[in-house]
């Protein structure tokens, strides 16, 4: 089965709703930290120790025929404990769940079709980066540092919102012209 469906390929635009609808139905208000690990307990997972699993690179992955999440344990306990690539990893893996509980994705990873698995690659690292830190203008007059300790996310993430952010303010000054 190759999943190649026009409906499943979503723009950021896209993506920036269904995380601004999942925000306002959760009541969190934009600016403040989310405690990834309370989320986390609306969605079905499981987490086990890392001598459980087969390849120890992988942190987490979303079944979507199960409908659930496994993390391993390690990046569980850092992610509840605001170390922000373990929070974003989680986050990431919920956006799985939300964006694409149609298809596993450790079946699409073997499949021939790289577009497919890195476009819901993509749309899963823009939801995790929208949902804990989304770009808007007051990222623009940020730190990256700054950025990265207010929404509890990594110095990397926080550097690709605030150029993602950059990039709409950009686009919104242009579309004004």
């Amino acid at each position: 089965m190759i999943i190649t469906r026009l409906e499943e390929r979503k723009t950021i635009k896209d993506i920036k709703n269904i995380v601004k609808h999942l925000r306002m139905k959760l009541k969190i208000k934009s600016g403040n930290t989310i405690d990834v690990c309370k989320i986390l307990d609306l969605y079905k997972f499981e987490i086990s120790p890392i001598e459980h699993w087969e390849d120890s690179r992988v942190h987490a992955y979303y079944n979507s025929y199960e409908k659930k999440i496994y993390i391993r344990e390690d990046i569980y306990e850092r992610a509840c404990n605001n170390y922000g690539r373990d929070r974003m990893t989680i986050t990431h893996e919920i956006g799985h769940h939300i964006l694409h509980s149609d298809c596993s994705i450790s079946e699409i990873g073997r499949m021939n079709n790289s577009f497919c698995c890195a476009n819901k690659e993509w749309q899963a690292k823009v939801f995790a980066g929208e949902f804990l830190c989304p770009s808007n203008y007051s990222l623009t007059k940020m730190s990256i540092e700054k950025i990265s300790k207010k929404f509890g996310i990594s110095t990397t993430a926080a550097e690709i919102q605030k150029n993602r952010a950059k990039k709409l303010a950009q686009k919104r000054k242009e579309e004004k012209k």
